[in-house]
């Protein structure tokens, strides 16, 4: 019962976070600046492609060598929680802008696994593009994890990134760049 008492007491400072005032206390975005915040611009990496080569973040935007409207970024563990959200994105968006003749790349981040491995994981998921963070890169910058997912528009900045929850977020993300 001391124990508690004490530690109650060093918990004094504490009082605000027990009363929320509702305020937003994270720090302000800078639009068009580099970060992994929405309305900031994703920073260029190039991280290896589980079909040989490489994924470069720059080819795929205004410019590149094989620019799209958008890119999608989905970080995986080849889980069921991860299979199940990547069912969602291949029978429940992709369709729509895949038929409106809209370029989006949808890409598999697995951060855990070897190249071997993930190309073996991939084959189940047709549409996506996989990719090896070798090094985390992507997932550090982007504070990737189990299900985050990414959008970034044609000129670099980032549109949403957050879980991926079911899949409405995303949707409203790519309806607000490549609109329907």
């Amino acid at each position: 019962m001391l124990a508690c008492g004490l530690l109650l007491a060093g918990c004094g400072g504490m009082m605000d976070d027990l009363n929320p005032s509702g305020a937003d206390k994270r720090p302000a975005v800078t639009s068009g600046i580099v970060g992994e915040q929405p309305g900031q611009r994703a920073a260029d990496f190039s991280i290896p492609a589980t079909e040989g080569g490489t994924f470069t973040l720059s080819d795929h935007l205004t410019g590149g060598a094989s620019p799209a409207d958008a890119v999608v970024l989905y970080f995986t563990m080849w889980c069921p929680t991860c299979d199940s959200d990547m069912d969602i994105i291949r029978s429940s968006l992709m369709p729509i802008y895949i038929n409106a003749g809209k370029t989006v790349r949808f890409v598999a981040v697995d951060y855990l696994n070897t190249v071997d491995v993930a190309r073996q994981e991939i084959i189940r998921f047709s549409g996506f593009t996989g990719v090896v963070d070798v090094g985390d890169v992507a997932e550090d910058f982007f504070k990737g994890g189990m299900g985050k997912t990414v959008v970034i528009d044609k000129n670099g900045i980032i549109r949403l990134n957050e879980d991926f929850r079911n899949g409405a977020n995303l949707k409203s993300a790519l309806a607000a760049i490549l609109g329907g």
